[in-house]
């Protein structure tokens, strides 16, 4: 079915209402589409005020690169931090005083400092300094278009496997993301209006605001200023309140304090232990 539909221009503006730029928005993903997300009575009662709130809209590629891969070499390096500090022992060197050293020009003469007494470990801290530098490096790649090639060349230096196995590793685990029915923060779309893109993202986690009267609903209002947004479909109901319950979901959970959840396991515990009466 199609996820959308496309309203008249006269059709008031609601929630779920896809909108899109000229050009991709600034201090973002980098995307040119969203989905507005405030409710209808709001927007209809003047009570979102003079901004209204967006999800950004991000076609498979552009969600890979730019939010996807970011996750995936942000772990790379909590892991190598952990893997680090490990070695050495647990608090000898903070996650400042890592990076420091492994960027340092004078780094051999540190670690033989650090490693005083134990040479044997020389290499084996070089080795995870180097994938740590590594790491680093590609973190400040930037996401753009070729993100998705850094990490993989990223991964087959640090576990010294073929690139070609590393791409289509990486491929699979980021098929498995998109369709890991627990993935909280990503709303799939199989297309929108305008495109010839097949396959998007809406990224709950990045929303946005933007002022109200700069969503416009006509192409004559659009092509007036490169700043405004114009509205080119709506989502089909079920999508619309499947997307509202899904950002509810994550911004307005309710976390329960541990001793509540500790007295829960134990009760539990106990009673599955207790013989059938």
């Amino acid at each position: 079915m199609e996820p959308f539909e496309v309203p008249s221009c006269e059709a008031p503006l609601l929630q779920g209402d896809i909108i899109q730029w000229h050009r991709p928005r600034e201090n973002s993903p980098g995307e040119m589409s969203a989905i507005v997300i405030n409710a209808d009575c709001d927007i209809f009662n003047d009570k979102a005020g003079a901004f209204l709130t967006y999800i950004p809209l991000l076609s498979l590629n552009e969600y890979m690169n730019k939010i996807w891969v970011s996750q995936v070499i942000g772990d790379m390096m909590s892991k190598k931090v952990a893997e680090i500090a490990d070695f050495l022992g647990a608090d000898v060197l903070s996650v400042d005083a890592i990076r420091e050293l492994a960027v340092s020009e004078d780094r051999e003469a540190k670690i033989l400092g650090i490693l005083s007494g134990e040479p044997s470990k020389v290499a084996q801290l070089t080795k995870l300094l180097d994938h740590f530098e590594w790491i680093l490096k590609a973190q400040f790649a930037g996401a753009g278009k070729s993100f998705f090639n850094t990490l993989c060349d990223l991964r087959s230096k640090i576990y010294e496997s073929k690139a070609l196995d590393v791409s289509v590793s990486m491929q699979k685990q980021f098929r498995a993301h998109l369709n890991d029915r627990n993935q909280y923060d990503c709303f799939f779309l199989s297309k929108i209006p305008a495109s010839e893109d097949r396959g998007f993202v809406a990224s709950i986690r990045y929303f946005r605001t933007i002022p109200a009267d700069q969503i416009v609903k006509s192409k004559g209002e659009w092509y007036s200023a490169d700043t405004k947004a114009l509205r080119i479909g709506r989502l089909k109901p079920v999508l619309k309140y499947a997307l509202s319950q899904k950002f509810s979901s994550l911004f307005l959970r309710i976390g329960l304090p541990k001793e509540y959840e500790n007295a829960q396991k134990t009760i539990v515990a106990e009673f599955t232990s207790m013989e059938a009466i």
